[in-house]
């Protein structure tokens, strides 16, 4: 399965560029010198965030739904189903095969003792680095170790719980916007919250769908039509706020995601990230 970001990220930079007017000779230069160097913040924003719990909703015996909580205020959910190469992923994480024909009534969540970076679980390509598995696929959580709350595997510790099925969402929530010796509000720069919306299938004029989470301080962003093989949403804590002083921007997450979805701002939105990328080494 080739990468995600390979097989979306040229296909993004081509229409900022043209969005932009950037149609000159040297196009197709532009457009690989600025993939390049898109692809590479991607890899050292991904070393930077770390994943402090993993939640598990129980869907149907066809389909995954993985929740990847991270300490910077934001959650990725990626939904699978069975047959793909994200599975095998998955499967390293939680879903193990003792319960692959009886799931647990109840959503799990694990807690690792030491938080995995998002690079260092991208086993399955979202780069092209490899990552021998928080979890060997052999590994086997059996309901002793579920009532017990903890589970050891590969050296790894974790505190293992069930959460109510109507409460995942808000444990989510909860999870992603607790503050970790932080007393300011979150903040991403302008890229790499590009590099976020980019994953969750976003180019310019896609529309980018945007709900509050009922209940609680989050809301999701999600890709209307993606291309992307996997399909994948963010959960972003009310309070996010993009500051890029080199792009110009400072405003909250939900507005400058609101913003994309309309004509008349994504293309000075569009200049400014480039112009983030050209000064970015």
């Amino acid at each position: 399965m080739k990468s995600i970001l390979d097989t979306h990220l040229k296909t993004v930079v081509e229409s900022l560029v043209k969005l932009t007017d950037g149609l000159t000779e040297e196009r197709e230069k532009v457009i690989e010198n600025i993939s390049l160097k898109m692809f590479k913040l991607a890899q050292t924003f991904f070393k930077t965030i770390h994943v402090k719990t993993f939640l598990l909703p129980v869907v149907d015996d066809n389909t995954f739904t993985t929740f990847f909580v991270t300490d910077k205020s934001f959650a990725l959910r990626i939904m699978s189903d069975k047959k793909t190469v994200f599975n095998e992923l998955l499967a390293q994480i939680a879903i193990l095969d003792h319960f692959s024909n009886n799931p647990p009534l109840f959503p799990l969540y694990l807690k690792p003792n030491r938080k995995p970076t998002l690079h260092e679980l991208n086993e399955q390509g979202i780069f092209s680095d490899s990552f021998q598995g928080l979890l060997s696929r052999q590994s086997t959580l059996t309901y002793d170790e579920l009532i017990d709350g903890r589970i050891v595997a590969n050296g790894f510790e974790y505190e293992v719980g069930t959460v109510r099925q109507s409460n995942v969402l808000q444990k989510i929530c909860e999870e992603a916007c607790t503050k970790e010796n932080m007393k300011i509000s979150p903040t991403l720069s302008f890229t790499d919250f590009a590099v976020l919306l980019i994953l969750v299938g976003w180019k310019p004029g896609a529309t980018l769908m945007i709900k509050q989470l009922e209940g609680t301080h989050c809301f999701t962003i999600k890709a209307e039509h993606s291309e992307i093989l996997e399909p994948f949403e963010l959960v972003i804590c009310d309070d996010m706020k993009i500051e890029d002083k080199t792009a110009k921007i400072s405003d909250t997450a939900k507005n400058l995601a609101e913003k994309l979805n309309h004509e008349s701002s994504l293309k000075d939105l569009t200049a400014k990230l480039l112009k983030a990328l050209e000064t970015t080494s």
